[in-house]
């Protein structure tokens, strides 16, 4: 897979490709394995959203499976889940992770 970066620069776009590295997970779910498919990067702010509240990876990826949109694969559901906490990081003044609710992310997706 190849993504597109768009950098500006001296207010001229810059297009910058890179090589993205997939990983499968298998994560068993409800007595079944399941194959989840994201980048490296993907991955790694997944795993650090673990860390920052303290739950297992497997734990958070039920909850998003249980709240997900029926319309919605459970990959997509990570990406925008991921996406929708470090937004809400982001706009945290003081950036503490304690102050935002997964509970209230998952009801977003």
């Amino acid at each position: 897979m190849v993504t597109v970066h768009i950098v500006i620069i001296n207010k001229y776009l810059v297009f910058e490709t890179t090589m993205v590295n997939l990983v499968n997970k298998i994560i068993c779910l409800s007595s079944h394995n399941t194959c989840i498919r994201l980048c490296e990067k993907e991955w790694e702010a997944f795993d650090e959203i673990c860390l920052n509240k303290k739950i297992k990876r497997k734990a958070l990826i039920e909850k998003i499976k249980e709240k997900k949109s029926a319309c919605m694969g459970l990959t997509p559901a990570i990406r925008l889940f991921t996406l929708l906490y470090y937004k809400a990081l982001y706009n945290e003044p003081a950036g503490d992770v304690e102050n935002i609710s997964l509970d209230d992310l998952l009801n977003y997706i």
